[in-house]
């Protein structure tokens, strides 16, 4: 029995009309006709009186089974929300965080993303903004994140439960007053960096950015601190250093506008040079097929873009 053609006959029993309801239903007049007679013969009863020269009029069985195909269709609609809430429950999802400021690898991460839903139809790809205040490197130890960006070194991280692809490297600055006598500088050097404090944006990337800094500071012996919980990145740069503090930044930060509004500040590069690797963020052992399907393309790709350049 076709549900379509039940809806059809109950269309039809409001106007009790074949020509004004198949107008209504888009479908010829014969059509709508054949499609109640193939209903009737399944049912083995009539459910029309077409007496010659009147308009058609239910009968005792076309009642019973008008009353009762409500019923039917409610259970058959009930049913298809249920089918569909469960398919989408069960379809596999990727989750994706954009690097907050790191506009390079955050392109090149956009692009992966649609290539790979391209290829993986019953993947739901989810990309987010990445913010000041997220804590991305949790969120994919976690499983809320399977994947982001960040700025590192792989040595940092060896211990715990993640891998990490490295995209490029990209310069780090200090960030300081133009009246720290480090400014007069041309170059500062780790062991210059002695009796200073590295001030860190104030929120739960704290311990995460420590691993990256410490990694270079290690000879200069150079503690970092958290005197402001600033409640932006622009909050954190316009309120949160003293003239005495000092930061390290890519040097992509830079072009960030809230950077130029401080002009009692500048920049100065690291002799030797300061680099940070920026890498994409996964799982070692992850259950998520697709996030391990996203990882293993993503490798593909480096290599591809490696092999490239080597031409």
């Amino acid at each position: 029995m076709r549900i379509e053609y039940i809806r059809e006959f109950r269309e039809l029993a409001k106007k009790l009309n074949f020509q004004e309801t198949s107008r209504l239903l888009h479908i010829t007049q014969p059509a709508l006709s054949n499609h109640i007679k193939s209903l009737e013969n399944e049912l083995g009863v009539m459910l029309l009186d077409r007496s010659k020269g009147a308009l058609p009029q239910l009968t005792k069985d076309g009642k019973v089974f008008l009353n009762g195909s409500s019923v039917l269709l409610a259970q058959y609609d009930s049913l298809i929300e249920e089918c569909r809430r469960s398919a989408a429950a069960s379809k596999r999802k990727l989750q994706i965080s954009l690097p907050f400021l790191i506009e390079e690898a955050a392109k090149f991460l956009v692009n992966e993303a649609k290539v790979f839903a391209s290829l993986h139809a019953d993947v739901e790809v989810i990309v987010s903004s990445g913010s000041f205040k997220q804590n991305t490197f949790d969120g994919v130890k976690s499983g809320s994140i399977d994947c982001c960006i960040i700025s590192s070194s792989e040595d940092n991280y060896e211990a715990e439960e993640i891998e990490i692809i490295p995209l490029h490297t990209e310069e780090a600055v200090l960030w300081l007053d133009v009246n720290n006598p480090l400014a007069f500088l041309e170059k500062v050097s780790a062991k210059d960096l002695e009796g200073y404090y590295i001030v860190l944006a104030a929120n739960e990337k704290s311990q995460f950015a420590r691993k990256w800094i410490n990694g270079f500071l290690e000879v200069a012996h150079a503690p970092t601190k958290v005197d402001y919980y600033a409640e932006s990145f622009d909050d954190f740069i316009l309120n949160g250093f003293a003239l005495q503090d000092i930061a390290i930044f890519p040097l992509s930060y830079m072009s960030y506008p809230t950077f130029q509004i401080r002009s009692d500040r500048m920049i100065r590069s690291f002799n030797p040079p300061l680099y940070s690797n920026v890498c994409v963020m996964f799982r070692k052992e992850d259950s998520n097929e697709a996030a391990v399907a996203f990882k293993k393309q993503i490798i593909l790709t480096k290599e591809l873009l490696a092999d490239t350049k080597a031409i």
